[in-house]
């Protein structure tokens, strides 16, 4: 019967070190989720932020190339 009662406690601590490790593991799959959903709206407002200075510039190279042409023009 002792020898019942010893597997048992050794069992119960094997089970209870199972539950420990699958508590962490799901904290740090859940810290990992966390993680993703926030790099990924990083990643779309740096993508805004990279459209928008593309749009920026390309209209001021069009505002630079009429100037441009309009002093060309004056010069002539």
């Amino acid at each position: 019967m002792a020898e019942l009662e010893k597997e048992n406690n050794r069992l119960a601590k094997k089970v209870e070190n199972l539950q420990q490790d699958k508590s962490q593991e799901t904290q740090s799959f859940l810290q990992l989720e966390n993680q993703n959903f926030e790099m990924q709206r990083q990643s779309e407002e740096l993508q805004q932020t990279l459209d928008t200075v593309r749009e920026t510039s390309t209209r001021q190279v069009k505002e630079l190339e009429r100037e441009k042409e309009q002093l060309s023009q004056t010069i002539r």
